[in-house]
């Protein structure tokens, strides 16, 4: 009986350890708009709003959008909604602040005048509420402008919100220089509060292309790249207050290298992160509860503080979106800029791996 109740136990604790054949992938219906790549995403209420993007295999005057779209659940068609109003971007962020979205930065073309504009610092506020006519053609939403971004022009900015306050930072462009001029990526920080900016700073290190997931009231900013392309190692969380630096994610002997990357989704649902897509198509969690540095402890890292889950189904890319809606995931689009997906996928993380879905 001994011998079977330790069999038993043993198959419990494999079973709780591995966990990459965890997560299914199923396709849905796709993305109504062109095909597009770094485009943005904001959620308000059950509502998912995303427009912006780049295809360079487009006409130089198309290939950067500023079309929107609102998705209302898998089994209902995307709506067009009223077209964003500035440059043409990608590379840009995406929040919604007290029942608004926003939409700022990037990169882009400048129609009127022909020319790319580089990075850019404006800032745009969309409030679902309005409508908007163009020629004979009302579309749901208006957009305003509001202030500039005051850290200066760039792209591949990371943005979250926490505790009421948008933050906005890191990134690469012309509006981020050393002291001789040169353009480096940032490890800035402002909030915002849907009329005001306030530079914050931060304690991480510098980056563009991070993402964020959050947890428990804490943003967690996670991989990213340096000037010269390298991937960020260290991984940090934010409570609004204070910048806590969590184990990093060189370590080759747990096989955590493959949670470096940068142009990645990144999202969390029921207290656990996820980071996927980006340099391949692997899926890791993270659990903050099995992080011994975020816990204060003085132990060894966790060998499961991340852990890798079924990779997604679809192709390889980067520049996907993701978010959660009604306590489901979804991702899509993105890919390489010059043949982008239209494509969404909603990932169940608790579910078995079927390749018949």
């Amino acid at each position: 009986m001994k011998k079977l109740l330790v069999v038993f136990l043993s198959l419990l604790v494999f079973a709780a350890c591995s966990d990459s054949d965890h997560g299914n992938w199923i396709e849905r219906s796709d993305f109504n708009g062109p095909p597009r790549t770094d485009a943005v995403c904001f959620q308000i209420d059950d509502k998912v709003y995303v427009g912006t993007g780049y295809d360079s295999s487009q006409d130089k005057d198309l290939e950067y959008f500023t079309d929107f779209w609102v998705f209302e659940g898998p089994t209902k068609p995307w709506k067009k909604v009223a077209p964003f109003p500035g440059t043409g971007r990608s590379g840009a962020v995406g929040f919604a602040l007290n029942g608004r979205g926003y939409v700022g930065t990037g990169y882009g073309y400048k129609q009127a005048d022909d020319t790319y504009t580089d990075e850019l610092e404006d800032f745009y506020e969309f409030n679902p509420n309005g409508t908007t006519t163009i020629g004979e053609v009302t579309y749901s939403g208006s957009w305003t402008k509001v202030a500039d971004f005051p850290g200066g022009r760039r792209r591949g900015a990371l943005a979250f919100v926490l505790n009421g306050k948008a933050y906005v930072g890191t990134g690469y462009g012309p509006g981020v220089e050393d002291e001789e001029g040169v353009e480096i990526v940032s490890n800035d920080m402002y909030t915002f509060d849907g009329s005001n900016w306030v530079e914050v700073g931060s304690t991480i290190g510098k980056r563009q292309d991070a993402s964020v997931f959050m947890i428990d009231g804490k943003a967690y900013i996670v991989g990213g790249r340096n000037k010269d392309g390298s991937n960020n190692e260290d991984f940090y969380s934010f409570d609004g207050t204070d910048w806590i630096e969590l184990t990093d994610l060189d370590h080759t002997d747990f096989g955590w290298t493959g949670v470096m990357r940068s142009n990645a989704v990144s999202f969390s649902l029921d207290e656990i992160g996820y980071v996927a897509l980006g340099t391949s198509k692997e899926v890791w969690k993270y659990d903050p509860t099995l992080d011994n540095k975020a816990l204060g402890k003085a132990a060894l890292p966790h060998k499961h503080t991340w852990y890798e889950k079924t990779e997604f189904e679809g192709t390889a890319r980067t520049g996907a979106i993701s978010f959660v809606w009604q306590g489901r995931i979804f991702l899509g689009l993105g890919g390489p800029a010059g043949s982008p997906y239209d494509d969404i996928w909603e990932f169940k993380p608790y579910d078995n791996y079927d390749d018949r879905d």
